[in-house]
């Protein structure tokens, strides 16, 4: 053992693997086993393994949490496992009033802040700088699944030297950060488990705070999730008798004021009278005047009787969230702060699972010894080919991300547009999206049965649209000639081409005829695929620049534009 400082090192360390079910008994195969006092997949080891480097903890991971607990005092976390530190990204004016508004809620003693942005400000950044000028010590984030590269890009780019602790993982797997109560470790169905977890267990971190994003996923008030959210911000369930400080992330916080249930401990502190469970909800709504009344199963319903009183009691919510002296929510349009509509772009990273990993280095030592072979014979066709054969094959890595990127959008209200460069990857994609109907526009789909394709998404038939062409069609919200719906579109880019033209073409299928929608670029991390995003950013500004535009498409502006 040797000593660094104060920290002693020693030459093995135990690792906590992330390993699928189904791939156990590979992990087995080199030396991982199951630990039931933590009950995740372990090795002590000094360095894992290559086979095993997949499943390695990754950083802000509930695995990286208890591989640093095991470790703690003995270990340091490997460089090659760390978040390499950035602080490449600088938060614009806006993102830091944003900032400083939810700081002033903390200081006034509220509970929480809602940062209820339209989509691509920036609230992603905003609340991992909150966190980092609150000199919090721990810090929750609770997501959906395909958000959760987001939030391990953006928290190394502010909080530089790690100063805060973070963990971050998604809404179905949050329920592991309570400890069962007795009664669910006698329950004999797991079904009846989970719902006493999500009731009764009470919170394995003393957190300081906690951040929900996409937080109208809570708006059923009896689901797990809701639940076990509430278990893990109530003061009740904190060794130390006080609650974290909650930061709720969403564009779309609710549709009616009972769907804004879970910011009642907001609402309560706004107007001093504080709301301890669903009952007080719905008496703290009844004084406040909003028209609610008893439904099935002892639940509230929202019962406005005139559209007069329909318009108290949004503009009641209104009043309490955002017009008291010092607000309890903050909310900007991106037309009121960047002269929308114009187009915004989000890169958005996604992970690849172990296997796919393999594939793809398998892919890339391929390409590259097929491109030294066609450089040393100097032949651009052989070239071309070997670009576009490991293109595919990286384009079919990522369709199980971009599939729940579609899914968290539909969730979210809105209609996706996804597009690929590959005819394979589009088929895997309406495969792997199940049930859900998918209107396909492809090359393979010709005249009139194209246009059928177009106007089932559209008219909101087909909730889902996933194409290869770049240009000649319309999928913009609101088309009226065809009878189009109003549902907002969201543009997900899932290969995005090196072409500038078409990568333009492709944006303007539904960012078009004043109809806002932000193009998200999906890039797989630990891969050579943002470089291409650099690359056709470039030539998108030459392309603009030699038509004389104003409008240069900004790197750090994509970067900072992450999804919240």
């Amino acid at each position: 053992m040797t000593t660094v400082g104060t920290v002693r090192l020693t030459k093995a360390r135990q690792h906590v693997l992330g390993v699928p079910w189904e791939e156990r008994q590979w992990a087995e195969r080199f030396g991982a086993r199951w630990a039931e006092d933590v009950r995740r997949w372990v090795i002590n080891t000094e360095q894992l393994p290559d086979e095993l480097l997949p499943y390695a903890s990754k950083p802000f991971s509930w695995e990286r949490w208890i591989e640093d607990d095991i470790n703690s005092g003995h270990d340091v976390v490997p460089p090659a496992l760390s978040p390499e530190p950035q602080g490449s990204v600088v938060l614009r004016g806006y993102q830091q009033t944003g900032t400083e508004t939810a700081l002033r809620a903390w200081l006034a003693g509220y509970p929480g802040f809602l940062i209820a942005d339209e989509t691509g400000i920036g609230k992603t950044l905003e609340a991992v700088q909150t966190g980092r000028l609150m000199k919090t010590g721990r810090a929750l984030v609770i997501c959906p699944l395909s958000a959760i590269p987001v939030w391990r890009a953006a928290i190394p780019e502010l909080d530089v030297h790690g100063r805060i602790r973070w963990c971050v993982l998604n809404y179905e797997s949050s329920k592991k950060l309570l400890v069962p109560p007795a009664r669910a470790l006698q329950a004999k169905r797991q079904r009846t488990r989970n719902r006493r977890i999500s009731k009764d267990g009470t919170s394995r971190v003393n957190w300081d705070l906690v951040i929900c994003d996409e937080a109208h996923r809570l708006g059923n008030p009896v689901s797990q999730q809701s639940s076990v959210v509430r278990r893990l911000t109530s003061e009740a369930d904190q060794d130390r008798g006080r609650r974290p400080f909650v930061l709720w992330l969403s564009a779309t916080a609710g549709q009616d004021p009972l769907k804004l249930s879970y910011l009642a401990p907001l609402l309560g502190a706004v107007t001093g009278k504080p709301v301890r469970d669903l009952a007080d909800f719905g008496r703290w709504c009844s004084d406040q005047g909003i028209a609610i009344r008893k439904a099935a199963f002892g639940s509230w319903e929202w019962a406005p009787d005139s559209e007069e009183q329909r318009q108290h009691d949004l503009f009641r919510m209104k009043q309490l969230l955002y017009d008291y002296p010092v607000p309890a929510a903050i909310r900007r349009h991106p037309e009121d702060i960047a002269g929308w509509p114009k187009q915004q772009r989000v890169a958005v990273p996604v992970e690849l699972g172990a296997a796919a990993q393999r594939l793809y280095r398998q892919a890339w030592l391929q390409f590259r010894q097929e491109m030294q072979l066609a450089h040393r014979g100097r032949n651009p066709a052989d070239r071309r080919a070997a670009y576009l054969r490991f293109r595919q094959k990286a384009s079919l890595l990522k369709v199980p991300a971009v599939v729940q990127l579609a899914k968290d959008a539909l969730e979210d209200g809105y209609q996706p547009a996804v597009s690929f460069e590959f005819l394979e990857s589009a088929e895997a994609f309406v495969d792997q999206m199940g049930a859900e109907p998918v209107a396909v526009i492809t090359g393979d789909v010709k005249g009139d049965a194209r246009e059928q394709q177009r106007l089932r998404f559209q008219r909101g038939e087909a909730r889902v649209v996933v194409f290869t062409i770049t240009e000649a069609i319309s999928l913009h919200a609101g088309e009226q000639l065809v009878g189009g719906n109003n549902t907002r579109r969201k543009s997900i880019v899932a290969d995005v081409r090196r072409s500038a033209i078409q990568q333009l073409q492709i944006e303007g299928r539904t960012h078009r005829d004043g109809q806002l929608s932000i193009s998200y670029m999906v890039y797989a991390t630990g891969t050579v695929e943002k470089t291409i995003i650099d690359r056709a950013i470039q030539r998108m500004n030459d392309l603009k620049t030699m038509q004389g535009d104003v409008d240069i498409v900004d790197l750090e502006t994509i970067l900072s534009m992450t999804v919240a």
